[in-house]
C-alpha cells in the first residue's frame, strides 16, 4: 500500500471506509474490492435504462433491446436449450483443455474460486450491514418485458420528435415519470393481453392533450402502409379505375383526447357521396367511426379506416359509428350511443381534383370564376393554373356577359387537405413575389418559412379573389386560406364561423417492436401574420347566410358580392 501513489492510496482506503458502512468486519472491504476486481474483469450487460438526455438516442442501448427482442426465440426462451448449449460449451473447453499439450497453463481453478469466496462474503456483509443505503445497479435489457420495450419504444419515439418540449407542460420529468408509470402498469400482463397494453401506451399519450399523436396496433399500422402504397390517382384529365369503397370522406378528430383514445380520438365522417352505400346505409356527416370489421379504430388516422373500409366489390363490412361528433352535424344528442351498420361495398368513382366553372352572380350581376379544388396532390397546382388561363382566353363562354371573369373564387368547402406543398404553390400563384406563405416551427422553436419564391406567367395579384370555405375546410386548405388572408389578397367567405383547425404535421413510422407503429406530431404550422390555427380555424371575413354544402358558389357569393 505504501507504494502506490498518494491519490490511489486515497481512494483505496475511501472504498474500504464505505464498504464498513455494509458491513461491520474488515473483511467486507477486502470482498468488496475483489467482487469489484471481478466485475471489472468481466464483460458487462447492456442496460435497459440510458442516461443520455431526452431526445438523444443511446445506440448501444437500443442495439441491446433489439438483440434480447431477436433473442425471445428458442435461444432465450428454451431454458432446457439454454442449458445443454452451456453443458456442450463447458463440455468442449474439458475437452480442449484435456487434448491440450502438457506445457498449456492448467485453468486457474484457484482464481475462480477465490471470486466465488469473495461474492459470498460480500454477500453476508452486506446483509448483516444494518440500516445504510446501497446504490442501484443499472438494471439489464433483458429485465424489460417485450410490454415493457413496447411501451420504452414509445416514449423514445415521442422524447425524440415532439414538437411541444414542454409534453405539455409536464417538462422533461413529469414526460418520464408516465413512462415509469406505463412500465409497471405492463409489468406482469400475459401474452393474451395486448388490449390492455394498447390502453395503457394510449393513456400515455394521453397526457400530452394532442389529437394526432397516436399509437398504431399491427392491424392498424399494416392498413396505413398498404393504404399509402396504393397508386394515386394521377392528372384529374385522366380516367382513374374504380376503387370498392363505401363513399366517405374522412378526416381525423380534432377534438381533445378521451379517456376511451387516449392519444388520439376517432375518425369523423365529413361528408358522404350521394346515393353511396355508406349514404344508403345511415351513415350521417358528424358520425365518428370507432370499429371498422371488428378492428378497433380508436386513435387510428383517417388513412387507416379509409383503407380498412376498401375491398372487393361486393362484399360487406361492418362499421360502428358513435354520433354527435362535431358542431353542425345532423346527428342529435339522442342518438350518441354507438351502432353499428353494415355497408356493401361498390365501385366509386373518385372525386374530381378540380372543378372549374364561369357565372354570373346576382344581384350584382358580374361574371364570377370558380375553382373548386377537392382535394391537394402534386398535380393541383398545374390544373389551378391551366384553369386561370382558361378563364382569361374566355370570350363569353359558360356566361352571358363577355370577356374572362371579374372575379375569382377558390372553393375549399369540404377539402380536408392532402399534399401541404400543393397548398403553398398554389397560393404562389395569387401573391407577389417574396411574399410569406407558412411557417413550419420544430420542437426547437427553429422555423422554415415557405416564401414566393419566383414570379410565374400566371401570377394574377390584382383580380378580385374570394376564398369559399366551412367547418371541413382543414390542413393544407387552411394553408391556402390563411396565406391570401394574411396578405390581404383575398376575403374569406363562409356560413359557418371558423374552419377546421388542423395546424400540426405528423410523423408516422414503424417501431422496433410487435409490428405497431405511431404518428408523432413534429412542427406545427403558423400562418404569415403568427397565427397557431391549431383548434381554432380561421374565422372568415365575411358571412354568408346561404352557403351551405350543397349551394354554388355563385349562391354563397351572393349575399357578399
Amino acid at each position: 500500500m505504501s507504494n502506490l501513489p498518494t491519490s490511489r492510496r486515497k481512494k483505496r482506503s475511501n472504498l474500504c471506509h464505505r464498504s464498513f458502512a455494509i458491513g461491520t468486519h474488515p473483511v467486507a472491504c477486502f470482498a468488496a474490492i475483489g467482487a469489484a476486481i471481478a466485475l471489472v474483469s468481466s464483460p458487462l450487460p447492456c442496460h435497459g435504462f440510458s442516461t443520455l438526455p431526452i431526445g438523444q438516442t443511446d445506440v448501444a442501448a437500443v442495439e441491446c433491446r433489439k438483440r434480447w427482442n431477436r433473442g425471445t426465440t428458442d435461444d432465450f426462451l428454451n431454458s432446457r436449450s439454454s442449458r445443454r448449449r452451456r453443458a456442450s460449451d463447458l463440455k468442449s473447453i474439458s475437452d480442449s483443455s484435456n487434448n491440450s499439450p502438457s506445457s498449456a497453463a492448467p485453468p486457474n481453478n484457484w482464481k475462480r474460486l477465490a471470486t466465488s469466496v469473495f461474492a459470498a462474503i460480500l454477500s453476508v456483509a452486506i446483509s448483516a450491514g444494518g440500516p445504510a443505503s446501497t446504490p442501484v445497479s443499472p438494471m439489464p435489457c433483458n429485465a424489460l418485458t417485450p410490454d415493457q420495450l413496447l411501451v420504452d419504444d414509445v416514449w423514445r419515439e415521442v422524447s425524440r420528435q415532439y414538437v411541444d418540449p414542454t409534453f405539455n407542460g409536464q417538462g422533461e420529468q413529469g414526460w418520464a415519470k408516465q413512462r415509469s408509470l406505463a412500465l409497471g402498469k405492463v409489468a406482469d400482463l400475459g401474452p393474451d393481453d395486448d388490449a390492455q397494453l394498447y390502453r395503457v401506451i394510449r393513456g400515455m399519450l394521453q397526457t400530452l392533450n394532442d389529437p394526432y399523436t397516436r399509437f398504431l396496433t399491427p392491424d392498424q399500422f399494416e392498413a396505413m402502409t398498404k393504404a399509402y402504397a396504393t397508386p394515386g390517382t394521377g392528372r384529374s384529365e385522366a380516367a382513374p379505375a374504380p376503387t370498392a369503397g363505401i363513399g366517405v370522406q374522412l378526416i381525423g378528430d380534432n377534438g381533445k383526447s378521451t379517456a376511451s383514445g387516449g392519444g388520439g380520438g376517432m375518425v369523423v365522417v365529413v361528408n358522404t357521396i350521394a346515393k353511396s352505400p355508406a349514404e344508403t346505409a345511415g351513415i350521417l356527416p358528424g358520425d365518428k367511426i370507432r370499429s371498422v370489421d371488428g378492428v378497433d379504430m380508436v386513435g387510428a388516422t383517417a388513412e387507416v379506416v379509409a383503407a380498412k373500409c376498401r375491398g372487393a366489390i361486393g362484399t360487406s363490412v361492418s362499421i360502428e359509428i358513435e354520433r354527435p361528433a362535431i358542431e353542425g352535424s345532423p346527428a342529435t344528442a339522442t342518438e350518441a350511443s354507438p351502432k353499428i351498420v353494415t355497408v356493401t361495398r361498390t365501385p366509386i368513382a373518385p372525386t374530381p381534383m378540380i372543378e372549374a366553372s364561369t357565372s354570373i352572380v346576382s344581384p350584382s350581376n358580374q361574371k364570377v370564376g370558380v375553382v373548386k379544388i377537392n382535394s391537394f396532390t402534386k398535380e393541383t397546382e398545374a390544373a389551378v393554373r391551366q384553369e386561370l388561363k382558361n378563364f382569361v382566353r374566355e370570350s363569353g363562354t359558360g356566361a352571358s356577359s363577355e370577356g374572362p371573369p371579374a372575379i375569382l373564387a377558390l372553393d375549399l368547402r369540404g377539402n380536408v387537405g392532402g399534399y401541404m406543398p400543393a397548398g403553398v404553390d398554389v397560393a404562389k400563384l395569387f401573391l407577389p413575389p417574396r411574399a410569406r406563405i407558412v411557417s413550419e416551427v420544430d420542437k426547437t422553436g427553429r422555423a422554415t418559412i415557405y416564401i414566393n419564391d419566383g414570379i410565374g406567367s400566371e401570377t394574377d395579384t390584382s383580380t378580385p379573389l374570394y376564398l369559399i370555405v366551412d367547418r371541413r375546410t382543414a390542413s393544407a386548405s387552411e394553408i391556402l386560406a390563411a396565406a391570401l388572408q394574411d396578405n390581404a389578397r383575398a376575403k374569406v367567405v363562409s356560413s359557418d364561423d371558423r374552419t377546421f383547425g388542423k395546424g400540426r404535421i405528423q410523423n408516422v413510422q414503424a417501431l422496433s417492436y410487435g409490428g405497431s407503429g405511431i404518428a408523432v406530431t413534429k412542427a406545427k404550422y403558423t400562418t404569415p401574420g403568427g397565427r397557431d390555427i391549431q383548434g381554432v380555424g380561421i374565422s372568415p371575413d365575411l358571412r354568408s347566410g346561404t352557403c351551405t354544402a350543397k349551394d354554388s358558389a355563385a349562391v354563397c357569393l351572393g349575399d357578399v358580392l
